[in-house]
């Protein structure tokens, strides 16, 4: 993004660390209002002696507390120091998050909070023809606001959209108008008696995580920044006070963008109740964890500049979703647990009767006495069909005959264990077949498990399937 958008707030504070150590500093921070890039920020000495302020970073961890205070009371907040460079009398720190704002309890006992947390990197879940923008630069919004993704549970009521903030900037030597697109969940929460707004941050966070894995799903790549800010209406008057620029920001590493007209699920289904659907489904599934673990590899799948990278992430998605689908349905292992004990036994009497007593050979008995160890997990690819026919996922659109899906995916996994364990490539064509396929099938299991049918798709959300039957 351009200089242009660069913020910069800057302000005398108090450092400490962890061993109790503090010193006046003056807080310098730079970010990009619109740009995942990580915040700089440095702070340097504000006191006529120097020895307090390198102390600070004479400890084993880095635990540092720094704050000040802005105009009209606002205190600065920097948040998850973890790493340094220290010259002189200034330090440049590392930080993953600042906040800004009132550090009172706010003065009414009843309203609403209206928390907008903006994602400038925005998913491709967007409301179609939302803005235009004439030949003589008038802007005009045609937005309504039934257009949003909506719901409300016991927390409060969200809403999803996307919306335009607009810049003065130049093309060239001209004056003109910047349109940037910036995605946003709204939040409105009821409040019974007054509190204080960073305790209240913390739960708002706590909501949006799932919201936001599932848009990195539905969008092919991850979220890994926003900012909250907060908005109080009390009850009777009806007044909207802003609690002076109150926000947390995240930092950021810049991903791949998707393709706008290739993401999973479209507006109107998610606007019709689809997407708190799936986020109910998401919150309650027993298998949460690995779902979510199989969404951040797919998307970095879409992430990594090579074929390599990217196939052996997706891998991992499969892998993660086949292992717990296969161990909790009961068909991960050969033998039950005790039979197999007894069995793994004999194994060893043999193993052991085979070298005799020479202390020479200890180490090979124990090599191959821990290998036996697996063999009483099915093979991978016995798991994966079975977990394809149990969730009856579809597989027609890439493969001729059924018959054809236990070599077919034999083939994948032994091109992909040549690339992994001797660095071979001799099919790259084949590589990337297998990379559309492994990313098709880690789509339709997770949408399976979150019970999204796959005719309600976007229609071209498979396309690249298309070119793989012959």
């Amino acid at each position: 993004m351009d200089d242009l958008y660069w913020k910069k707030i800057s302000t005398l504070g108090r450092a400490t660390n962890s061993e109790g150590v503090s010193s006046d500093v003056l807080i310098d921070i730079k970010y990009n209002k619109y740009s995942p890039d990580q915040i700089e920020c440095q702070i340097s000495s504000a006191e006529t002696e120097s020895a307090r302020f390198a102390k600070l970073f004479v400890t084993d961890t880095i635990d540092l507390k720094i704050s000040g205070f802005l105009e009209n009371k606002t205190k600065l907040v920097v948040n998850d120091v973890h790493g340094y460079y220290l010259k002189g009398r200034t330090a440049d720190l590392n930080i993953d998050s600042f906040s800004v704002g009132h550090p009172d309890k706010i003065p009414f006992n009843s309203g609403y909070i209206l928390a907008e947390i903006k994602i400038p990197e925005a998913p491709a879940i967007e409301v179609a023809k939302a803005i235009g923008l004439s030949y003589l630069g008038e802007i005009e919004n045609k937005r309504k606001d039934e257009d949003a993704i909506f719901w409300i549970n016991e927390f409060g009521e969200f809403s999803i959209a996307d919306f335009y903030e607009y810049e003065n900037g130049k093309v060239g030597l001209s004056s003109t108008i910047h349109r940037i697109k910036v995605f946003q969940i709204v939040i409105k929460k009821k409040f019974a008696q007054s509190f204080i707004i960073e305790e209240i941050v913390p739960e708002i966070e706590k909501e949006i995580e799932d919201i936001l894995w599932l848009l990195s799903f539905i969008n092919r790549r991850r979220l890994f920044w926003y900012e909250i800010n907060i908005k109080i209406i009390p009850v009777p008057d009806d007044r909207e006070i802003w609690i002076p620029n109150y926000y947390k920001r995240r930092k950021s590493i810049i991903s791949g963008k998707a393709d706008s007209q290739n993401y999973l699920i479209g507006q109107n289904e998610l606007a019709k109740g689809g997407f708190y659907k799936i986020l109910q489904e998401y919150r309650n599934h027993p298998m949460k964890n690995e779902i979510r673990r199989a969404i951040i590899y797919t998307a970095v799948s879409y992430e990594h500049d090579t074929v390599e990278a990217q196939i052996q992430t997706i891998y991992l998605a499969v892998e993660v979703l086949v292992n717990s689908l296969s161990e909790t349905r009961g068909y991960f292992n050969v033998l039950q647990k005790d039979s197999f004990k007894k069995l793994l036994k004999k194994v060893k009497e043999v193993v052991s009767a085979y070298f005799g007593d020479e202390s020479k050979y200890k180490n090979e008995k124990s090599w191959l006495i821990l290998n036996l160890l697996g063999l009483n997990t099915i093979p991978f690819i016995d798991r994966l069909i079975k977990c394809i026919g149990e969730l009856d996922i579809e597989v027609l659109d890439f493969l001729n005959e059924p018959d054809l899906l236990k070599p077919t995916f034999e083939n994948i996994q032994r091109r992909r264990n040549k690339l992994i364990h001797k660095g071979e490539i001799r099919e790259p064509d084949r590589l990337i077949e297998d990379l559309i396929i492994l990313r098709a099938l880690s789509e339709r299991f997770i949408l399976e498990l979150l019970k999204w049918p796959l005719d309600k798709t976007y229609i071209s959300a498979f396309r690249s399937l298309h070119s793989l039957k012959s």
